[in-house]
């Protein structure tokens, strides 16, 4: 457990960042801290949970691939979660009441939302679910995404909002 925040960078060309025990801010009244992890194309692999106490958690894998396994929550109180990665594998639950933002490190790449849709970026229905209601939104997709989008049937408990507005972004 960190009073303060945490940043971990392993940003070269294959830099790659792996959590085996568990990270812990503000877990004592008064205390604050985000918890930040930026890797290269060698991605992040979450073996062991994050959790922050009303403080963001931002996981940005770049052209890597993030992948949380099984118990690794990530839980944030009223702060933000943000993961960004080209590919993401997700294993565990992720709560809180901040804003939620999945979306692919590229602009160009494609990303599937729900079982049965396409994408390199690709959210099945069981990734989803682990995806606790309460988030006071969700986002999904590149800020300036020129992929394709493919969603399928899904019920979202949380607002949601999903992204490809780039001149060949296209939601089908």
């Amino acid at each position: 457990t960190f009073t303060d925040p945490v940043t971990i960078r392993a940003p070269g060309v294959a830099g790659a960042i792996t959590v085996n025990g568990a990270l812990a801010t503000g877990s004592v009244a008064g205390e604050t801290g985000s918890i930040s992890l930026t890797s290269g194309s060698g991605g992040i692999t979450l073996n062991a949970g994050l959790t922050t106490t009303n403080q963001a958690i931002t996981l940005n894998a770049g052209t890597g691939t993030l992948t949380q396994n099984a118990g690794a929550t990530l839980s944030s109180g009223s702060g933000a979660i943000s993961l960004t990665a080209d590919t993401i594998a997700l294993g565990a639950t992720m709560s809180g009441t901040g804003t939620l933002t999945l979306t692919p490190a590229t602009a160009a790449q494609t990303v599937g939302i729900a079982d049965g849709a396409v994408g390199a970026f690709n959210l099945t229905t069981a990734e989803l679910d682990l995806l606790q209601n309460g988030f006071s939104s969700r986002t999904l997709g590149h800020a300036a995404g020129t992929g394709a989008v493919d969603v399928r049937a899904y019920t979202f408990t949380d607002p949601v909002t999903i992204r490809a507005p780039g001149v060949a972004g296209a939601i089908t």
